[in-house]
């Protein structure tokens, strides 16, 4: 795989102002063409339809990334108090099988390349199995602060506490660790291992779990191997159901907030956008 490979954060902010106020300094824009030069989206993307108007392609430009996580299969924002620009996200690094947490910090915003303000952390206690072609989602519960990942070829749901471990050692090679910097090799991007993170199994037997979602006190996790989306109380852990969705390939889940329906994709359909619509409520014993 290419080991420079990880996320990027993308906005749609338009402003000029910083990036704490929730804008780009004058020039930076977000949109450009090949030539760097600043676009219309709904411009080119009208002309697109018409072959004639020959306009050139805007892109949507990142405001910042991080590197060394190829094979990614899943990827969550974690809503945490803490920092200060809220700009932290778990990743399942399937090349390394292993749990990472990237915060970007304060993005270096678009039309640039410094990403030297950054602190990615590794967790190599909390393994993690890949499944070629099957994402393995996460989702983070910002009242107990429990991060949930799909650890797919483990057919388990694994449950980490997001605000617990510490640090143990370096993971920058030019410091002493096993891990080449793709990143930046400033003294201010910070690259580490950390251990002892409280985590456990919080279900197990699933058939590839995949997609993921919160809705409530409810954990749902799409089961790839059957096309069934299951229920489990996000504290106790109890089952609460199951839904079979008729889907070929489950992947990804959401719940739309005001209505409870959940949406998700089946990839081995060309339509693979539909959702199952709630019809009742759980029970009392169940929601509390």
């Amino acid at each position: 795989p290419n080991r420079f490979m990880g996320p990027s954060l993308y906005d749609t902010v338009a402003q000029v102002g910083t990036a704490i106020r929730g804008g780009w300094p004058e020039g930076r824009h977000i949109f450009i063409n090949a030539a760097g030069e600043r676009c219309d989206p709904h411009v080119s993307a009208d002309a697109a339809a018409d072959p004639a108007a020959n306009a050139s392609t805007c892109f949507m430009t990142h405001i910042d990334m991080l590197h060394a996580s190829p094979n990614c299969m899943g990827i969550a924002h974690d809503p945490e108090p803490s920092t200060p620009f809220n700009n932290v996200f778990w990743v399942f690094d399937g090349l390394n099988s292993t749990l990472i947490r990237y915060d970007f910090e304060q993005p270096h915003g678009p039309q640039s390349l410094d990403h030297s303000l950054a602190n990615v952390r590794r967790y190599p206690e909390i393994k993690l199995t890949r499944v070629p072609g099957v994402p393995g989602h996460m989702t983070v519960d910002a009242q107990t602060r429990t991060l949930f990942i799909a650890d797919t070829g483990g057919g388990r749901i694994v449950a980490v506490d997001a605000d617990s471990g510490h640090y143990v050692d370096e993971a920058r090679n030019d410091l002493g660790g096993n891990f080449t910097l793709w990143s930046s090799p400033l003294p201010s991007f910070e690259y580490t291992l950390f251990g002892c993170a409280r985590h456990k199994t919080f279900a197990t037997g699933i058939d590839k779990p995949s997609g993921m979602a919160l809705h409530g006190n409810t954990l749902l996790v799409g089961e790839h191997g059957t096309g069934k989306i299951i229920a489990f109380h996000k504290t106790t852990g109890v089952r609460l159901g199951e839904f079979a969705t008729g889907a070929a390939k489950l992947f990804g889940l959401t719940v739309e907030p005001t209505t409870g329906d959940v949406w998700f994709v089946d990839g081995a359909d060309d339509a693979s956008v539909k959702f199952v619509k709630r019809t009742q409520t759980c029970s009392a014993a169940a929601a509390a």
